[in-house]
């Protein structure tokens, strides 16, 4: 785990042991991010987070304080102030943007087709997809063809087997988008389990993984993540 703490002497105030648990779990799936206690001038005990990254030269680095229950999000060096955020998970989410905001001026963001998904999935998966570096482009079942040209970067897709509204067929989806992109990792959403025929992948290509309903935002962000980092690596 790539938390460093500090002594026991001088655990006094500012962030709390969950802020820790917290931050430690944001950090642990995302490589070249770290998170490590230091002690702010002003408030104390305090969260220092980093991020390492090919393009980033020096890392990117972020303090996370509390006061009076609020919590705050500044530059390691005390230039910007972003604050208060009512939740970790909101302020944690500030840091991540923060950097995909440095990052988008140096590279183009992937891009994640979301089809056939009901809006409420779709929200949440779009914020999973932000965390892992993604723009996100949610078409409906009947919008794929014209919102998928070949100047879109689109790295990774993710159909409801069950599409959203109509209840039809989500393979139909996945054969069109693997006519344009043969090798296009999709991820396939379905409320039955793995031996059910209704759930059968067989004949659709790959890589395709399945994630049945509702999901688990670790896997989905682990798989989010490993797409990423294969970017760059893979010609097609």
């Amino acid at each position: 785990m790539n938390v460093i703490p500090l002594p026991a002497g001088r655990r006094d105030g500012g962030v709390t042991p969950t802020d820790r648990q917290f931050a430690a779990r944001f950090v642990f799936s995302r490589p070249g991010w770290h998170v490590a206690e230091g002690l702010h001038p002003q408030w104390g005990r305090c969260l220092d987070l980093s991020a390492e990254r090919p393009n980033f030269d020096p890392p990117l680095r972020w303090r996370l304080t509390r006061s009076q229950g609020r919590i705050f999000v500044e530059g390691a060096e005390g230039t910007r102030t972003n604050g208060p955020y009512s939740t970790l998970h909101d302020a944690m989410l500030a840091i991540w943007e923060d950097a995909e905001r440095i990052a988008a001026g140096l590279q183009t963001r992937p891009v994640l087709l979301l089809c056939g998904i009901d809006p409420l999935v779709a929200g949440d998966l779009q914020d999973i997809a932000a965390i892992a570096g993604f723009e996100t482009l949610v078409v409906p079942e009947d919008g794929v063809e014209p919102a998928v040209p070949a100047n879109i970067p689109l790295a990774a897709a993710v159909v409801d087997l069950q599409l959203h509204p109509s209840g039809a067929d989500g393979r139909a989806v996945i054969r069109l988008l693997r006519r344009a992109r043969p090798t296009l990792p999709v991820l396939v959403l379905t409320v039955h389990p793995p031996t059910a025929p209704e759930a059968d992948l067989h004949g659709l290509g790959g890589p395709t993984h399945r994630e049945r309903r509702p999901h688990d935002t670790d896997r989905v962000l682990h798989w989010l993540l490993e797409v990423y980092e294969a970017q760059g690596k893979d010609p097609a």
